[in-house]
């Protein structure tokens, strides 16, 4: 899943790397296919005229994971990808940049063919490595580790600067070098190694009228996915540059499936031609999965199917009606190419009873859509679906951190006769601000932890703690008309994680948090801890950051608080089940206990009577024994 950022409203483009299947030679220079755009941007810092060897220049790599191939860019700015165009930046990847030179000629250069190439022998030479950010860039680089656990990752004690004058490149990611793919945050099998780039630095070009070269060159190399279907965010509250999703906003999702248009039908060959549809909603079903920290406007679904060079609508022309239909329900569906007993049901080995599931179903009319196709020549189509859905303040149920959902697609044609197969998913998270941790009980042998179920828990003004944060961000009490208040339950993991927090202030600005913990209901037959549990709070990667400055650094992973500063007290515990609780492809930080009702090792604890009522019970208590002693030492006193 991209969950692979997994951040996804930051525009985007229709690139692909920079690779050049052929160089050019014009003037000496080289020159990539002449795609550019009429006019250059001021960050590209182009020049007209012969080459200026002062100058010092920059290279600039975004990254993107896309469902779909793109085209040849420029090495613009202007070529940064649309929003809303599908595709996301990714985080920690490694690509390392190699001084080359010929074998050949400069015009036979091909990076797919090592051959053509060597590393340069010119004096002084570079190899330089870059990591992504969290908004996918690469704007510096450095000497890679040589040895131990970061081998190969930037080594940022030792810059590298871009030599002067005119110099060739090859740029190629690093996979076993990145952090993402080591550590399983995306998925090294989903998406396929993004193309070599080549090109000269400066990089020679026009802007329309006049020749030069580009001092800054912008490269946008893609991760293309295996699957067949992927998933985007397009925008959050309809802005397609918010970065992190709170409670109350609504995402804009963006889903792609490939199908085909070559006129031969192929049985068993994992993809869907035009051909061989029958109609009767029988020839792709696409759905999506929804955790507690989602809901879907079904009022919002939009459908089209895409070419190259054109877009149509899935409505039949003949009565305005789709040509699908959609379906949410509570309940995994089944895939369409085979009910077999064994894995007939998508998101097979997902356990998650808080999930709603919507089914979009393709198509009614197999007509309609050959009619539309008459006369494409095309024979890779997008069937391309939008909708929104609101952020709940519910917690996340899936254990995969921040806002996130995911889709699987089966088709007709994926069917063995015996099982179907399960063609790979997408999915796509949001950050947000996130919190989690684990809730156990004591295991059925001694000393041991299993995870607890249905343990319910706010979080509550520290002054307060019987007022509750409310999805606007204040606090409020039980019973107040129209309050929405962060929950999270305990999942059949024992994983507890809020998401969708209030982490930035009115300006965009992120704030501490600095919230308590509280356990509003625990599971029958076990006792409710009754101590409000502090804290929740943000640490300087959040506090006083604007939200691109936040996400920089945290990329599409949920955005979590300071765990050091959580503290369960005597209801905390360091002991692990024999499957510790992830969240986030990490175990969690921290653990607590729940006991059952009448165990005689519960912990003691002063009960939340209301308002400021644990407040009042031990100002109380200080009173009576204050009293005590004082009425003590007078009667010393008396007898002495």
């Amino acid at each position: 899943m991209h969950t692979d950022k997994i951040n996804e409203g930051r525009g985007f483009s229709k690139l692909v790397g920079l690779a050049v299947a052929g160089a050019t030679l014009l003037a000496g220079m080289v020159a990539l296919p002449a795609t550019q755009a009429s006019a250059l941007d001021t960050a590209d810092d182009f020049r007209p005229g012969a080459i200026d060897t002062s100058v010092e220049p920059k290279l600039t790599v975004t990254k993107y994971l896309s469902g779909t191939t793109g085209n040849t860019p420029t090495g613009s700015i202007t070529d940064a990808p649309a929003s809303g165009s599908g595709v996301t930046t990714a985080k920690d990847i490694v690509f390392d940049l190699t001084e080359i030179e010929p074998t050949g000629s400069v015009a036979d250069i091909n990076p797919a063919v090592s051959s053509t190439y060597r590393p340069s022998t010119r004096p002084g030479a570079i190899t330089a490595t870059g990591m992504t950010n969290g908004d996918g860039v690469i704007d510096s680089w450095y000497k890679a580790v040589a040895s131990g656990a970061q081998q190969g990752q930037p080594d940022t004690s030792q810059p590298v600067t871009l030599p002067q004058g005119l110099h060739y490149f090859v740029l190629e990611e690093n996979r076993t070098a990145s952090p993402a793919f080591q550590s399983g945050t995306l998925d090294s099998s989903k998406y396929a190694v993004s193309a070599k780039s080549f090109f000269g630095l400066p990089y020679k070009t026009t802007d329309g009228t006049r020749s030069g070269y580009i001092y800054h060159l912008h490269v946008y190399p893609k991760n293309v996915s295996n699957s067949s279907v992927d998933k985007s965010v397009s925008a959050i509250n309809n802005d397609p540059n918010l970065h992190i999703a709170k409670a109350g906003d609504t995402i804009t999702y963006r889903v792609t499936q490939k199908i085909y248009n070559t006129g031969t039908a192929t049985p068993n060959d994992q993809k869907l031609d035009t051909s061989e549809l029958a109609g009767n909603y029988g020839d792709l079903r696409v759905v999506d999965k929804m955790g507690a920290s989602l809901r879907l406007d079904s009022s919002t679904v939009e459908a089209s199917i895409k070419t190259p060079t054109n877009s149509f609508p899935l409505i039949a022309p003949t009565n305005s009606s789709p040509d699908y239909k959609v379906t949410t329900g509570t309940t995994k569906f089944d895939r369409i190419a085979n009910n077999a007993p064994t894995g007939s049901k998508m998101f097979a080995n997902d356990n998650d009873p808080n999930a709603t599931y919507t089914a979009f179903d393709f198509f009614r009319d197999a007509s309609v859509i050959r009619g539309y196709l008459s006369g494409v020549t095309d024979q890779e189509l997008t069937i391309v679906i939008t909708y929104k859905a609101k952020v709940t303040p519910n917690g996340d149920s899936t254990g995969t951190g921040g806002v996130v959902n995911a889709v699987e697609s089966d088709i007709k044609d994926n069917s063995d006769g015996t099982n179907p197969v399960t063609p790979p998913g997408g999915g796509t998270v949001t950050a947000s601000g996130s919190a989690a941790f684990g809730k156990v009980q004591k295991g059925s042998t001694p000393g041991t932890v299993e995870p607890l179920a249905g343990a319910v828990f706010r979080l509550a003004d520290p002054t307060d703690p019987a007022k509750f944060l409310d999805v606007d961000g204040t606090f409020k009490a039980d019973g107040t008309a129209g309050a929405q208040f962060f929950t999270a339950t305990s999942n059949a993991d024992g994983l507890v994680a809020f998401t969708g927090l209030p982490i930035l202030d009115g300006s965009g600005v992120g704030v501490a948090g600095d919230w308590n913990v509280v356990e509003y209901s625990a599971p029958s037959g076990f006792n409710r801890a009754p101590n409000p549990f502090a804290k929740v709070h943000f640490d300087n990667h959040v506090v006083g950051k604007s939200a691109n400055d936040i996400v920089t650094y945290y990329g599409n992973a949920p955005i979590q608080p300071d765990y050091g500063q959580l503290d369960f007290g005597t209801y905390g515990t360091t002991t692990e089940p024999a499957t510790p609780i992830k969240f986030q492809n990490g175990n969690v930080a921290k653990y607590m206990m729940n006991f059952k009702t009448g165990d005689s090792d519960t912990p003691a604890g002063l009960p939340l009577t209301g308002g400021r009522g644990i407040i009042l019970l031990l100002v109380a208590g200080v009173i009576i024994m204050g009293g005590a002693l004082y009425v003590r030492s007078r009667r010393n006193a008396a007898r002495a």
